[in-house]
């Protein structure tokens, strides 16, 4: 009798193992699909900028007075009262003793009371960052923090600190200057008149 040839278990089961992968067909892919790389997540669209915003009016400014009459200039001169070459940081506006001072434009009182030289001063802070001084007056109808709108009366003429008479010292000033009022304002026509004054309100800013 014939004997037969007995193959070690582990050469069998390799054979099974290959005989089972032999049975399942192999998937067909092609070299584009084998070598792909994943494509990069496409980013969100960046949403919409916001309209810019319209810039703000230009700022109205009004004489403080009425009639305008200016009775010192803006620039060096001979000061008054101590004869020394000085700088004048504004106008000299002639009014009689109690005439109503109105606010250039609308702003936030900044300052009221008493400035050395100045006597009895309001500062108004107006919107464009611009600064407005109102200098020897003989009363104060303001207070600080108070929002005054444009015309509305913040004080009378008067002739307090160093002053030879009733009248009105009126200054501008932006980011620490001194601006000529008759530059800013323009010269004022014969007989120009303010909007009519107001009493403040009182409102104060929130």
């Amino acid at each position: 009798m014939r004997r037969r040839a007995l193959l070690p278990l582990s050469l069998l089961s390799l054979g099974a193992a290959l005989a089972g992968c032999a049975s399942a067909p192999a998937p067909k892919l092609s070299f584009a699909e084998l070598y792909a790389r994943p494509e990069a997540p496409v980013p969100p669209p960046a949403p919409p900028r916001p309209a810019p915003r319209p810039p703000p009016p230009p700022l109205v400014l009004e004489w403080p007075v009425a009639p305008v009459a200016v009775t010192s200039l803006f620039g060096q001169r001979l000061h008054p009262i101590t004869g020394t070459l000085r700088a004048h940081e504004g106008l000299d506006l002639a009014a009689r003793e109690g005439t109503l001072v109105a606010t250039a434009a609308e702003g936030v009182v900044l300052s009221a009371g008493w400035c050395g030289g100045y006597g009895l001063q309001v500062e108004v802070l107006h919107p464009d960052g611009l600064h407005s001084r109102y200098g020897h007056l003989s009363r104060i109808l303001v207070e600080p923090g108070m929002v005054l709108e444009a015309g509305v009366v913040l004080g009378l003429v008067g002739s307090t600190g160093l002053s030879t008479g009733p009248h009105l010292h009126f200054e501008l000033w932006r980011a620490g200057h001194a601006l000529d009022p008759l530059r800013v304002l323009g010269l004022p026509l014969a007989g120009a008149q303010t909007r009519e004054g107001r009493r403040p309100s009182g409102r104060r800013p929130l």
